[in-house]
């Protein structure tokens, strides 16, 4: 009953709140899309030639240090730590490791990941090594029957 009380007298604070003119609280999934929101746009501005913004580098400084981490910032190499994203059973791999096993480009292997069951995990694509290579055997089949 205590519980209850609380509830009504603190109701959980939604994802963004207006705390006052100018003061804003993000949080939960909002953070994650202020954090995705930042960094389209400092792709944008260098893929347009442009400098970063340092008011955006502050500000995705801060939002990091509210305890969110971009794990394509945080891991120079793709490849490394694919186990911490996607914990589940399955042998992990990136987009560029498909493409090495498929013999296709990378760009080709991230059309091909959602088909495969992969998933968009942090900006990037993981998907399962069985179904990549399940994938190369089925097309081999098909290229071996079709000659």
């Amino acid at each position: 009953m205590s519980t209850d009380r609380q509830i009504r007298n603190n109701p959980p604070r939604p994802p963004v709140d207006v705390l006052a003119p100018g003061l804003v609280l993000v949080s939960g999934p909002a953070l994650a899309a202020v954090e995705y929101a930042i960094r389209v746009a400092q792709d944008a501005r260098r893929r347009n030639g442009l400098r970063p913004s340092r008011d955006l580098e502050l500000l995705a400084a801060s939002v990091s240090a509210a305890g969110q981490t971009d794990i394509g910032a945080a891991q120079s190499d793709e490849t490394e730590n694919v186990a911490e994203v996607c914990p589940e059973d399955g042998d992990w791999i990136t987009s560029d490791q498909a493409a090495g096993l498929l013999g296709c480009t990378p760009r080709q292997a991230r059309r091909l990941a959602p088909l495969l069951g992969g998933r968009l995990t942090g900006g990037r694509w993981l998907i399962d090594r069985l179904a990549v290579e399940e994938h190369r055997a089925g097309r081999r089949l098909s290229e071996g029957t079709a000659a």
